[in-house]
């Protein structure tokens, strides 16, 4: 009889894990490795964050955090690795086949077809290389020029915790709106924005974040939300077909998030 029997675990049989580098390579954070192992969804577990159609983001998560060999924090992550990750899981869990649904970019058409790509085809991935800001300090100089005023704001990048709060209030905001049948408007960049400010600098007193956006021009949150961008890493990548209805060449921005396991 086998001795070892006893100690025997299923677990064991889990798919196996598969080394991969993440797009930060190492320059984001001392707790964030240049490369983690990554392994497929088992079958309960795809059916466990795909029911009924919704995604649970933080059943998503942890079921993420599973899949990786490594004792990280998802939530930690930049979304660039984050998506990384979770594409990464994707392509080994259900292959590089995918199927989606289009709309066409011709405005006479609009017709809505589903295509089939190969996403390792179309996917690219650009790495770091030098150390990425976690915060950065910019100047709005639409205050000099209109008040003179020197501000200046302490802008964060934002994480993949960042982005399930902001997801959380703005499913809040939306449910709220339903319930009192009232139309609310639900604008995405304000909760972004409030996410970005770390601090505020420059006016005569202290002014609390939310009066400061209440302020705020459009070139003023560009030069926020765009604070990170002399740096580029991540995956990204477009797929192009052609429209059965009309024949107009298509060109389909791939979401390398969570909805891509919908």
């Amino acid at each position: 009889m086998d001795q070892n029997i006893g100690t025997f675990s299923l677990a064991a049989l889990l798919p196996p894990f598969h080394e991969i580098k993440l797009p930060s390579a190492g320059f984001y954070d001392s707790e964030i490795p240049a490369t983690v192992n990554v392994r497929a969804l088992t079958v309960k577990e795809l059916k466990h964050i795909t029911a009924n159609g919704k995604l649970d983001r933080k059943i998503f998560d942890s079921t993420i955090q599973a899949c990786i060999k490594e004792p990280i924090n998802v939530g930690k992550l930049t979304i660039e690795d984050y998506n990384y990750i979770v594409y990464m899981i994707r392509l080994y869990s259900n292959g590089s086949k995918v199927t989606t649904v289009k709309v066409c970019d011709n405005p006479a058409c609009r017709n809505q077809f589903k295509f089939d790509y190969d996403i390792s085809e179309c996917a690219v991935v650009e790495y770091a290389d030098r150390d990425i800001d976690k915060v950065k300090t910019v100047n709005l100089p639409r205050f000099m020029r209109e008040h003179n005023l020197n501000i200046n704001v302490g802008v964060k990048r934002l994480n993949r915790k960042d982005i399930l709060a902001i997801e959380d209030t703005l499913r809040i905001q939306t449910e709220l709106a339903a319930k009192d049948g009232q139309k609310r408007s639900v604008f995405p960049l304000i909760e972004y924005l409030k996410a970005y400010i770390s601090t505020i600098d420059g006016f005569p007193l202290p002014v609390p974040k939310e009066q400061v956006l209440d302020i705020l021009a459009t070139e003023d949150a560009e030069i926020i939300t765009t604070a990170f961008d002399d740096i580029v890493f991540g995956v990204k990548g477009t797929a192009k077909t052609d429209c059965p209805y009309c024949g107009k060449s298509n060109t389909y921005d791939i979401p390398f998030t969570d909805i891509f396991f919908l």
